[in-house]
Formats: C-alpha cells, structure tokens, sequence
C-alpha cells in the first residue's frame, strides 16, 4: 500500500513539475547562461572545457552542462524543455531519496511526508523547475548520505554502501565542487563523532573514499586543464572556490543573509519550527534516530553561513534533512495521542495552524477578487480564468470548514495534508498557467525578433554588457564584449556596419560627439535594464 503512495505522490509531483517544463522562457541570468553553454557543447563537440559566447568558461565543472546536451541531443538544440529537464528529473530522484531516507530512519508514513515537506518548499519548486545546479547538487549529497547509512549501519556488505557515498560525492563534486564533497563528509564524520563512536571513524574508510571521489573529478580535471591552459587552470581550482568562501567576487551577503531567507523559503513549514525545537529537545530520549538529519542541517546551514558568497539556492543540500525532521514531527504528533494533546495546548504549535487556516479564505478572496476586477494575470489569458476561479472556491470552502469546524481538533491532524494538497494545486496553476504568461510578457523575445529583421547573420554584433541572454535567443556564437569608450571608437570609425547592444547607462556616458556619429535603431527594457540597439551609420535623410 505504502508503494502505491509513492507511486502516485511521484507521478502527481512528475505531473505538475513536467506537464508545462517548456512553456516559459529561459528566464533571469542563470538559465539562458547555462543553456547556451550546453548548446556551444553540442554544436563544437567540446565537452572537456566548457565555452561560453565562444571562450572559456571556469565556473562549474561540466556535468550539469553535459546532462543538458544529453538531454537535447535528439533534438539537437537546448530548448527551455531541455535545459530544465535534468535538474526536474534529479528532483524527483530527490523526493524518493528524501522518503527512502526518512522511512529507514522512522517508517513509511514519515517518509511519504517528508517527500511532500520537500515538494512544498518553494526553494525546492523553484530551482527545480529552473536550469540550476543545486537541485542535482542536492540529490548526489542526500545519496551519498543514505548510502553511508546503509552501509553504516549494515553488519554484511557495509563497506561496499559506504564506498558508494564516495561515488556520489564524486559525481557531485563533479556537478558543483568541493561543496559536493565538504557536505557529506563532514555530516558523516559529525555523525560519528555525535554518537560517541570514535573507534568507528575507520568505518568511514576516509582515505579510500577521497581516492574514488578525486579520482572521479580527476578524470575530467586533468585533461580539462591540459586542454584550457594556465588561466583555466587558476580558475577551476582557486578563484572559484576560495574566491567564494572569503570576500566573495560574485554575491556577496551578510553573515545574517540565511536566518532570514531560510525562514522564509521554508514556509509554511518554518512556522512550526520553534514548536518542533521544543519538542524534540523535551522528547530526545526518544528521539536519537534523528541525529544525523540534525548534524546534517545544522553542518550544512552553518558552513554556507561562514561563506562571503551566498544565495538562497544554496542551501537546497539541507532541505532534505530539514523535510525528514519535520515529517518526524508531524508524523509523531498525528499518532501518538499523548503528543497530540500536549501539542494542541501550545500556543507554539496552534497558533501557526490557524494562521496557515486562516490563509485559506484569504487566498480565495484574492483570486476572486483578480478575476472580478480583472486585475494582475488574469487580464492576459481566458482559459486560465476557470482554473483560478474554481481554486478560488476550493480554498474558500476550505477555510470555511476550518472555521466552522475549528473546534474539534482532529482537523489538526490533517493539516500537513491538507498544507500538500494546497500547495501542489498552487504550483499546478503557477506554471501551468500564470508564470508562462508572466514570462512571455517581458519583452526580450520581441526585442530580439526586431535585431533578426535588422541585422544579418555576417553583421558585426557588440555589447556593452553580457550578452548571454542575446547569444542563446539570436543563436549566435559570439558577441564581443565592448569594454570602454575606446573600443566604442573603434566601432564607431569602423568603415563597415556594425551594430551595438548598449545599456542605457553606457550610452547616456557617451561624448555628444560619438553620440551624433550613430543611429539609435530600437529601444527596450530588458529585465531590470533599458538596452539600446545602436548602429554606427547614420541614417540616410528622408528626401
């Protein structure tokens, strides 16, 4: 029965996250990015050092890189489909790992629910249904960790599961770098040590494990250096991993930065957090089974806290382990009636309940409200409009039987189901309705359809900024980056016709002169920036 479940919470879950993968945009700066370098890797055959507009990319090793050209190579192009495809099927994989974890750990149930505890965080959703590295990322550290469990905890063939955690924290470091390796290793060994289990440290075969995890990334890295040179060489290896961790070059936040955007990205299940904290600490003899979840995120939220470089996305390695412990206690909550009463007298634990009920008939007003004022996306799609309109009810007449019903407690106990049920249904409409229109209203398509209609494939293309999103949308290999005015000369003097994407600030900083030597061909806001198509020729006059 318990395989039924899982099945069907999976197919739901594949239905939702794959139903509409390809109907919106490459969207940010990241997708159209990554996408074009898989696309560079298919039309070149370099698969060993990735390239970006036609030069060397360090950032991230390539296997990211390579699931995407895998993924595209039928059709032979990195479609929006294609590029998000690998990280939605690594999501997946992470939901069954998330409740094979959780059921070894605790049971079935507990594992079901910590699948759908993860499905629901918007994180998870996010990244998952977007072309990022972290979703794969998270799925290789969860699996080396539940195979060091296994084998850990295995009297027969342990060694052979605990060897296998190296190889996922090989493909791992392979996807993302040292993170890939550092997480794991570090949660297995504070595991250990947590249980006081010093003469086990040797269960962890540490040495033979880092040959296979290196020799893994070695496999690529060396041939890639070879191959990329001295500058590559420098990148990979230092500037983008001690770059990141001390005075980061790219995103650099406060020390702060995830107290409150972990918070945030777990809702609505962080609202229990203090009511769980409490519980688990007064139920701990209880509880020792969830040691390695807690050592795992607690390891994991402090290290990237201690790194100058963050993003939220990072974190995403933790949300399994934060899942599985609030599954835990949900699940302890809903069966055992002693907890039960104890936890429906405290206002930790109830008042987040009916703020979460509460939101319910807020919900329905809104979307009632969108569609009688015809306001926000509704304004752009017919068919859309049914869809909210009988979620509207639904979350009306939920929040109508709560209240009416607020009362008797055992509808508490439903709760997480119904928190699942909700958000899997506002995730459907999200991308299968209301983000496609939201994406496909941002002008970048448009903008680009008009440089097709003016500049030809052997025209000259510049810019003053990077261009990747231009490179992937008008699949041109290469656009050369204009670093200053005296490059912008160049072009402007140049006695053939060449053409510039500039951003408004660039162009506004231009002498007068260089400005009445070009011809402003279009103008357009392109995310957060206004972009201008120059043209180094003026016009011919209108006889």
């Amino acid at each position: 029965m318990k395989n039924i479940k899982l099945i069907a919470l999976l197919a739901l879950f594949g239905a939702v996250m794959l139903g509409n993968l390809g109907g919106w945009e490459l969207k940010g700066a990241d997708e159209p990015r990554y996408a074009l370098i898989a696309r560079e890797m298919l039309e070149t055959g370099q698969y060993i050092v990735p390239h970006l507009n036609a030069e060397i990319y360090s950032a991230k090793p390539p296997l990211f890189f390579w699931l995407m050209a895998l993924s595209a190579v039928r059709s032979g192009d990195v479609s929006a489909f294609e590029a998000r495809l690998p990280s939605v099927l690594a999501g997946l994989g992470l939901i069954l790992l998330t409740y094979l974890f959780a059921a070894r750990l605790f049971d079935p149930g507990t594992g079901l629910l910590a699948a759908g505890v993860l499905f629901c965080c918007e994180q998870f959703f996010s990244t998952t249904t977007s072309a990022h590295f972290d979703t794969i990322l998270a799925f290789w550290t969860t699996l080396a960790l539940l195979l060091f469990h296994i084998g850990y905890t295995r009297a027969e063939k342990g060694k052979r599961y605990v060897l296998g955690a190296y190889v996922a924290m090989g493909c791992a470091l392979l996807t993302k770098g040292p993170v890939g390796l550092i997480v794991p290793l570090a949660s297995m060994l504070l595991f250990v040590l947590a249980r006081k289990e010093f003469s086990r440290i040797k269960d962890l075969h540490i040495g033979k494990g880092l040959v296979i995890a290196v020799g893994i990334i070695a496999a690529w890295l060396i041939p890639a250096c070879i191959m990329g040179g001295t500058e590559y060489t420098q990148n990979i290896l230092f500037k983008q991993t001690l770059g990141r961790t001390v005075e980061s070059f790219a995103h650099k936040e406060p020390f702060y930065f995830y107290l409150i955007g972990f918070p945030i990205d777990f809702l609505p299940w962080s609202l229990f957090v203090p009511a769980a904290a409490l519980y688990f600490w007064k139920y701990r003899s209880r509880n020792k089974d969830i040691l390695l979840p807690l050592v795992w995120f607690v390891f994991t939220f402090t290290m990237f806290t201690l790194v100058s470089g963050k993003r939220n996305l990072y974190l995403l390695p933790l949300y399994p382990a934060a899942a599985m412990l609030m599954a835990k206690f949900f699940n302890d909550f809903i069966r055992s009636d002693e907890i039960f009463a104890g936890l429906s007298s405290s206002k930790l634990f109830m008042v987040p309940c009916y703020l979460i009920a509460g939101a319910l008939p807020a919900a329905g007003v809104a979307g009632l409200v969108m569609l009688i004022g015809n306001i926000g996306p509704v304004q752009n799609f017919e068919a859309g409009r049914w869809i909210l309109f009988a979620a509207a009810c639904a979350s009306l007449s939920a929040g109508a039987v709560w209240l009416r019903k607020r009362q008797e407690l055992q509808l508490v106990r439903r709760l997480p189901y119904l928190i699942v049920a909700c958000t899997t249904l506002v995730y459907g409409l999200w991308v299968g309705v209301i983000l496609p229109v939201l994406v496909d209203a941002r002008p970048e398509r448009a903008f680009c359809e008009t440089i097709v209609k003016t500049v030809r494939p052997e025209d000259k293309l510049y810019a003053t900024f990077s261009p990747h999103l231009f490179n992937y949308l008008l699949h041109r290999k290469h656009i050369a980056e204009v670093q200053d005015l005296e490059e912008i000369q160049k072009i402007i003097d140049a006695p053939e016709k060449i053409y510039c994407l500039a951003k408004d600030t660039d162009y506004e900083q231009l002498p007068e002169d260089m400005k009445s030597r070009i011809t402003v061909l279009e103008k357009k806001t392109v995310g957060h920036k206004i972009v201008y198509l120059l043209f180094n020729k003026p016009l011919p006059k209108a006889s």
